[in-house]
């Protein structure tokens, strides 16, 4: 089913191939500037933030780890 290890694929690489982006606005993908406020805004900071820590999060997460924390305990044996 799967090319790799399981242990070898981040659950951040299968949400991107899904969503296409983690960033939670589209002002901070790939740092995008589609807002008049860009420069000045304080929120855009916040959510940059935020992105990235999740980004770090499921990049440091492989689906081994979501199956044999229960996660996903419909994958157990693939």
């Amino acid at each position: 089913m799967f090319s790799r290890p399981l242990s070898e694929i981040s659950v951040g690489e299968v949400l991107r191939s899904v969503e296409e982006s983690l960033a939670l606005t589209k002002c901070v993908e790939n740092d995008q500037k589609i807002c008049e406020s860009v420069n000045s805004c304080v929120t855009r900071k916040v959510w940059k933030k935020v992105t990235d820590s999740i980004a770090d999060i499921v990049d440091s997460m492989t689906l081994e780890e979501l199956i044999e924390e229960g996660g996903c305990g419909g994958l157990k044996g693939v």
